[in-house]
């Protein structure tokens, strides 16, 4: 049976975050054995960034591309959002991702 594959949206990650939330769920769902990325927008911060975990960091107008979500190799998107993101969350749900 193939493993599940997941990826976390969120929004604005930054290198601070690695020790919160955000960071630390992508770090202990890969230390348990489940593939896990994390989905952002690209900024500066993270160029130099070497993180404990594969980062997908793309342009704004990439995720609200219902392409893009269909064609990430994750089974499964967990999502964290803010008021403003209801187009990116429309094209998540019509990617049919669970």
């Amino acid at each position: 049976m193939a493993k599940h594959k997941i990826a976390v949206f969120i929004k604005s990650y930054y290198p601070s975050q690695e020790l919160k939330c955000s960071g630390q769920i992508v770090i202990g769902l890969n230390e348990i054995g489940i593939p896990t990325k994390l989905v952002t927008i690209k900024n500066s911060q993270l160029n130099d960034y070497k993180p404990p975990f594969n980062i997908i960091a793309v342009s704004n107008a990439r995720l609200l591309n219902t392409g893009f979500w269909k064609n990430l190799h994750e089974d499964t998107i967990i999502a964290y959002f803010d008021m403003g993101d209801q187009k990116i969350y429309k094209a998540i749900k019509k990617s049919k991702k669970s």
